[in-house]
């Protein structure tokens, strides 16, 4: 059964150049959760996606998901209001160490100003109004090139950090990157975490949830994604074999990559 789970970074109107898909406009992410409410998609939680993958729960025909990775503030202030107004619930996923602080780890790879993290307070909030939190790592760091030690820290540290802050069970993990090899995975599975988010390069499992990631996407080049034919056709497959070749050297790849972008109608989309 195809389920779209999305994943968004920022929803701004201040792109960033370095790597402007990782960021979508307020109005375009306003007209995207429009699309989904009229075209008749329920939103479900990352619970009841890992039960349909395992084959134990049958969703709605149009059931969706929505995550944003590292939580920036603009996800409270921007995010929020949009997802209320049309119904729709979210997993945010927290780079804990820097809760109320900047995203640092985007100035060091992408050298980009820096932007302002959720507080503590915002998080709080968010939680009071049915928003779900999950670990994105302490540090976002590359957990590919992580010692064991730094494993533990990065991957059961964050889901201490996040439990502290909320007084509540973290059940769900989220690979910075969307990089993890299988020592990774065992590493997350033995933090106690149910699930995990990754990008949509490997298998759909519960400990690499698929995920596509949206950005200026609408019309036409919305539905190939939220429909599946973003996979049946193949047309990640490019992105998965320029990322195979340089992850396990530690560089990132942006999905801004003029490469791997393709035009259908007007509209580009990865």
């Amino acid at each position: 059964m195809w389920i779209p789970v999305l994943a968004y970074h920022r929803v701004s109107n201040e792109i960033m150049r370095s790597s402007p898909r990782l960021c979508v406009g307020t109005r375009k992410f306003e007209n995207q959760m429009r699309f989904l409410h009229e075209h008749g998609f329920r939103s479900v939680s990352l619970p009841e996606v890992v039960e349909a993958i395992i084959g134990v729960r049958q969703l709605p025909e149009r059931a969706v998901a929505i995550t944003f990775d590292d939580g920036y503030r603009d996800t409270y202030t921007a995010a929020l209001p949009i997802l209320r107004k049309y119904g729709f619930g979210a997993t945010v996923f927290l780079v804990t160490s820097l809760i109320g602080r900047t995203n640092e780890w985007d100035q060091r790879s992408l050298a980009v100003r820096p932007v302002p993290l959720l507080s503590q307070a915002e998080i709080r909030e968010m939680a009071r109004c049915g928003i779900v939190f999950g670990s994105h790592s302490r540090t976002h760091a590359r957990l590919l090139l992580s010692s064991q030690g730094e494993l533990d820290d990065e991957i059961v540290g964050s889901k201490r950090d996040l439990e502290d802050l909320l007084q509540s069970e973290v059940n769900f993990f989220c690979y910075p990157y969307f990089l993890a090899d299988e020592g990774v995975l065992r590493a997350v599975r033995a933090a106690g975490y149910v699930a995990a988010c990754g990008g949509d390069d490997r298998p759909n499992s519960p400990y690499y949830v698929n995920r596509l990631m949206l950005s200026h996407d609408d019309g036409l080049t919305m539905r190939i994604k939220l429909f599946g034919w973003y996979h049946r056709l193949g047309l990640y497959r490019p992105y998965r074999q320029i990322r195979n070749r340089v992850a396990p050297r530690g560089r990132f790849v942006t999905t801004s990559m003029k490469l791997l972008t393709v035009s259908l109608a007007g509209d580009e989309w990865f």
